[in-house]
């Protein structure tokens, strides 16, 4: 991995609003929010992703897609733990 004095990723939950605005501009840039229990991204947004409060019910990345594996391989175990259960 290159240092680029960029963010490679985010570690999200967010809620429908934060989501709906943003998602084009970042499919446009080939980000994804992947889901890390299931690795699926979101291709649509559904009212089934999100819970009674419009939080996502799962725990997701921002980031590319290329990038997804060594993101998840550098969370914290601990961290890990209770986000994906």
């Amino acid at each position: 991995m290159m240092a680029r004095n960029c963010a490679t990723g985010s570690l999200k939950g967010d809620n429908l609003w934060d989501l709906a605005g943003a998602f084009p501009i970042y499919y446009a840039l080939g980000l994804r929010e992947i889901n890390m229990k299931t690795k699926e991204p979101i291709e649509m947004i559904s009212q089934d992703l999100f819970n009674k409060h419009w939080q996502l019910k799962e725990p997701h990345i921002l980031c590319h897609p290329d990038d997804f594996d060594d993101l998840m391989s550098i969370i914290d175990k601990t961290v890990l733990a209770d986000i994906v259960q």
